[in-house]
């Protein structure tokens, strides 16, 4: 995803990262949409939503809605409630070990919400090619190693970009004051002419006279 043989995809992120500065940063977003579990060892019935966190970062983590297991062992989220949205800010020297965590819990009263089980996904590849979106399923292990089922996800690298009509605004902006000030410096020069040329004719007067 998007490369199942890891020979070659060490190779390519070798290749990528080499051309990388050593303060480049990434900066953006990460759609991720939980779609479906599988083969879930639960109850008919028992709720259960997903959370997930890049790193191990607790402080930058999103929540999924919360869906039942149906008498299939499986659960289903909707098209709105399972889209969320993480946001990244990482050093080129990092990306490469860049890795999202999911977690699964099941719900009750909240406090009472308990981890049921973790996947560990590889997301460099995901960040070094923006704009593609992935769709895979990834085996759900418990927190002691053992299989817990499996997650369908749907993902999306979003990197942050240039708002091109605020910088297109703020050089019209730009634009209109220098045209502003050539306006007026135009007429100061005008005045000031026509202040010389009555001095002038004010002189030609006098010399007449005399």
């Amino acid at each position: 995803f998007p490369c199942d043989d890891s020979k070659a995809l060490l190779k390519h992120n070798h290749i990528f990262h080499s051309h990388l500065s050593n303060d480049s940063i990434f900066t953006g977003a990460i759609s991720i949409q939980f779609l479906q579990l599988y083969d879930i060892p639960l109850q008919q019935g028992v709720s259960i939503y997903g959370k997930c966190q890049i790193n191990k970062n607790p402080t930058v983590s999103i929540t999924s809605s919360t869906v039942q297991i149906n008498n299939q062992r499986e659960a289903i989220w909707d098209d709105i409630g399972s889209n969320t949205l993480l946001s990244y800010n990482i050093s080129s020297n990092a990306i490469i070990n860049t890795h999202l965590e999911i977690e699964i819990w099941k719900s009750f009263i909240s406090i009472f919400d308990n981890i049921l089980c973790v996947c560990n996904v590889n997301i460099s590849p995901l960040l070094q090619l923006p704009g593609i979106e992935i769709e895979r399923w990834f085996g759900l292990r418990t927190i002691d190693g053992k299989s817990f089922g499996n997650i369908l996800l749907r993902m999306t690298c979003i990197p942050k970009v240039m708002d091109v009509n605020q910088d297109i605004n703020e050089s019209i902006n730009l634009n209109e004051e220098s045209s502003d000030g050539d306006s007026n410096s135009i007429d100061d020069d005008a005045n000031e002419i026509s202040k010389k040329s009555v001095d002038l004719n004010e002189n030609e007067d006098e010399i007449i006279r005399d």
